[in-house]
């Protein structure tokens, strides 16, 4: 080899591994996890997938189990709504302003699509407690739409879950209070559940999941909720009509591929508005009985701290005769608290099918704090035999020891918030690290970076706008603070920014006039 040859290797070699270096932190997976739960999200896509790791502790069947679809990149995946567009995050629609990263064991990005760059989407996801099993083992995701725009955008999020379960030809999902969904169904805001769950198997489940919808803290109710084949959903960005009764298979020997598609309401947000949505996804929480061929699956919040109360119950038939005549009746102390119809019927349920049943429990006047028990009893005609027996679940009334959280006026740091339908706390979240972007420290600094940019409308101009990018970023990162020492220290920040605006402004006002002389 000549040394001109091996000149050109060399270069070639150090190209390659400098690029390599630069690009390999965008590539690979990050994750946070519990316990319980693992989160696994591709970098370069910002998609993510959940697995369990022990699961439920008392169910070993369902240890190191997918949840959600683990393909690279991910098939659950965001798109965000822009003034009637729908873009994909983890596509060439946009592109991350700060790429996926842990902070505080949260899985964080801030995404903006190429044709509105002025729309920022932020991405938190973290594993939270399960009010249904008190144990770290649901997932929540939230979404902070910011306009930075110096006009009006109408904006949304639609979220889509790429689940595991119902892919036989076993009902795949239950919603209560509307029972077993086999086929494609939406349920809009007005008639939205609270949740809904699945299963493979109750006599030996491998695993079972939930989804949290509405009536619970820190989720926001959506507009609508698809359950539909994934495939479908995937080949729209937005505007997805329901086809209500057809099959979760696509065409007619296509396999099941069922998927879940959350979407929020849409909000016509102001210049320097947020828009904050939030869904939960993890594992369902319950108690299972055996009465002879037949399983019971009660489901009950383990805390409770608003009303009403949804008591659900799943029965499955591994019995190899048809049930007949089934009765199932709630049973609560009715000194303490009522339902609207305690006894509910159905007159067949067929071998190897399942069903479901669910009641609303409300209070009787003021009901104290303590512990309390729900059971049902179950009935039914196997052939000239009767089939009976009753299942409960212990729950926990919690309503005088709710966190009194402190309102905290947006208005009076500067910025709006759009009135969208959500009861997700902030306050209830530690997440400070927002986006890349540098933290003013020393606003002075700052403020003799640029100094000499003073001179000239388009320098002060720009200037304008980096002060009021980082205004936004602390304004966040503000009200997700959760001390009272962390929410002090971003206020005088947000002062100081707010101050040297007005001085800019001021300078701005200025040069105008004199270039109108």
């Amino acid at each position: 080899m000549t040394t001109s040859n091996y000149t050109n290797t060399l270069k070639g070699v150090l190209i390659f591994l400098t690029l390599f270096l630069l690009t390999a932190p965008l590539y690979g997976e990050i994750g946070i996890s519990s316990k319980y739960l693992e989160v696994v999200m591709d970098k370069a896509s910002g998609r993510f997938y959940v697995k369990t790791l022990i699961g439920d502790p008392d169910n070993p069947n369902d240890d190191k189990k997918i949840l959600l679809f683990d393909k690279i990149p991910p098939t659950s995946y965001p798109t965000l709504f822009v003034d009637n567009e729908g873009f994909e995050v983890g596509t060439e629609d946009g592109y991350f302003e700060n790429n996926p990263t842990i902070s505080k064991n949260k899985l964080t990005w801030a995404w903006r699509p190429n044709k509105y760059n002025k729309i920022k989407l932020i991405q938190i996801v973290e594993i939270v407690t399960n009010i249904f099993t008190l144990r770290d083992d649901i997932v929540r995701i939230t979404f902070l739409v910011v306009n930075e725009d110096f006009k009006e955008h109408d904006v949304n999020v639609r979220f889509i879950f790429d689940t595991v379960l119902g892919e036989s030809e076993k009902a795949p999902f239950f919603v209560p209070p509307y029972g077993k969904i086999d086929k494609e169904t939406v349920f809009y805001e007005n008639n939205m559940p609270n949740l809904w769950y699945s299963f493979d198997r109750l006599d030996k489940p491998k695993i079972k999941t939930m989804g949290i919808l509405s009536g619970m803290e820190d989720v926001t109710t959506p507009s609508m909720v698809v359950f539909a084949n994934w495939r479908k959903l995937s080949k729209t960005k937005w505007d997805y009509i329901p086809e209500v009764g057809s099959s979760f298979s696509e065409g007619l020997f296509g396999a099941k591929d069922t998927a879940v598609a959350v979407y929020f309401k849409k909000t016509r947000l102001k210049p320097q508005e947020i828009a904050i949505y939030s869904t939960m996804y993890g594992l369902f929480g319950d108690t299972i009985k055996k009465i002879e061929n037949v399983f019971l699956s009660l489901s009950i919040p383990e805390t409770i701290k608003s009303f009403p109360i949804t008591a659900s119950l799943t029965i499955e038939n591994k019995s190899s005769i048809n049930l007949k005549d089934i009765k199932v009746k709630l049973i609560v102390d009715t000194n303490l608290f009522y339902a609207s119809n305690y006894t509910l019927t159905l007159s067949n349920l067929p071998y190897e099918d399942s069903t479901s049943f669910s009641w609303d429990i409300f209070p009787v006047g003021q009901v104290q704090d303590g512990e309390y028990i729900a059971r049902v009893s179950f009935e039914a005609l196997a052939l000239s035999t009767n089939v009976y027996g009753e299942i409960s679940k212990k729950f926990t009334i919690k309503l005088g020891t709710q966190e009194q959280l402190k309102p905290e006026s947006l208005q009076e740091i500067g910025l709006k918030q759009t009135n969208i339908s959500t009861n997700y706390q902030l306050t209830t979240t530690n997440f400070v690290f927002i986006t890349n972007t540098v933290m003013i420290t020393n606003i002075i600094t700052l403020t003799n970076k640029y100094e000499d940019w003073a001179s000239g409308v388009k320098k002060i101009n720009t200037l304008l706008e980096m002060l009021n990018e980082e205004l936004n970023n602390l304004i966040i990162t503000y009200h997700l603070a959760t001390s009272d020492d962390e929410k002090k220290r971003i206020r005088e920040r947000i002062e100081l920014i707010k101050t040297q605006i007005e001085v800019e402004k001021s300078k701005l006002k200025a040069q105008e006039q004199k270039g109108t002389k």
